[in-house]
């Protein structure tokens, strides 16, 4: 049987493969592809404005972590083995569930669309049609940071840019600021607005809503109503000690979890967990339960302008705030850093 199998090649799976090789674990890591990719740059992709969110996991993988292509279709809990599309099987001692998120996809009804840059294939496409519809205008529905993100730096198109949210986008100073930036960029800006984007002319892209893979569900692993993996305060899966959850794709039953949120911010520090976790394990120790304070939330706000808003652990929003250049040079140190 194999050491440590670490499923997911994203912020949470390379860290755990990473971390789990640097404290002398036999690891192998599965992913379908050969990048990284930087969701957080793929708004500035879709745009245009850069070629590419790729980097080589040569770059970013530990050498002594062993690398597999692959898909994973199930998993056999009883037996600690991964299948695979292509017909393998993968045995493991320990197994770290990172799978990631992805886009909910939505009937169409014979038309292109709507858009989403959930992740490069959907940001190409997007900003492929960009590309070939220059006269065409834009709609963004949803006005979380990637909806905010992506029209601030699509405000110079000559059609326009319009973003339509059901919130009304004044519960916190951030938001404001981000509607206020939008605007005088020359962005439309409808709060407490709902939509059917059947109905919406021109190219129309849903920032809202994700979707995870089937994987735990068809493997009969717990899962919440959205199919995330169920995983308790230390990212261990009830009822299953070999296995060991983190990143976007799993959901922490503990009260001291609700402020997490879907982001690298959280991806990263339960990647490092899950490895130690895992260490813990196979040294017969008892793992500590995962917390997370989180510093701030850095939004990109087109050009060079940005915005670091500080908040407290559980996520609420302190009343201080880095905008403009100051604020998009720290929102850049912050992506390289990630």
């Amino acid at each position: 049987m194999g050491d440590v199998v670490v499923l997911g090649a994203g912020y949470a799976g390379v860290m755990a493969a990473n971390r789990l090789a640097g404290l002398g674990e036999s690891v192998r890591l599965v992913s379908p592809h050969e990048d990284f990719v930087e969701r957080i740059r793929l708004h500035r992709v879709a745009a245009g404005t850069r070629p590419s969110a790729r980097v080589p996991l040569n770059e970013l993988v530990h050498s002594a972590v062993e690398r597999i292509s692959g898909f994973a279709v199930r998993i056999d809990a009883a037996e600690q083995r991964i299948e695979l599309a292509d017909g393998r099987e993968l045995s493991y001692k320990r197994l770290v569930y990172a799978i990631g998120s992805g886009a909910i996809p939505e009937p169409t009804n014979g038309k292109a669309g709507p858009y989403r840059i959930s992740d490069e294939a959907s940001a190409l496409a997007l900003r492929d049609v960009l590309v070939q519809q220059p006269d065409s205008p834009v709609t963004i529905v949803g006005a979380g940071l990637t909806g905010i993100e992506l029209a601030a730096v699509l405000a110079d198109r000559k059609a326009g840019v319009r973003i339509i949210t059901a919130s009304p986008m004044t519960a916190r100073a951030a938001q404001r600021a981000h509607v206020k930036r939008l605007r005088r960029l020359g962005i439309r800006v409808d709060t407490g607005t709902r939509v059917d984007v059947e109905t919406l002319p021109g190219i129309v892209v849903t920032t809202t809503g994700f979707r995870v893979p089937r994987l735990a569900v068809d493997s009969g692993l717990p899962t919440d109503d959205a199919g995330r993996l169920i995983v308790g305060e230390d990212l261990t899966v009830p009822g299953f000690p070999t296995i060991v959850g983190a990143g976007d794709a799993v959901v922490v039953d503990s009260p001291a979890a609700a402020h997490l949120r879907m982001a690298c911010a959280t991806a990263l520090p339960m990647g490092a967990h899950a490895a130690d976790v895992v260490a813990a394990h196979s040294r017969g120790l008892t793992p500590q339960a995962f917390t997370l304070g989180y510093l701030a939330q850095c939004s990109d706000l087109g050009g060079t302008i940005g915005r670091v808003q500080l908040v407290g652990a559980d996520d609420s929003e302190r009343s201080f705030a880095v905008p403009g250049l100051l604020g998009g040079l720290l929102k850049e140190q912050v992506c390289r850093f990630t």
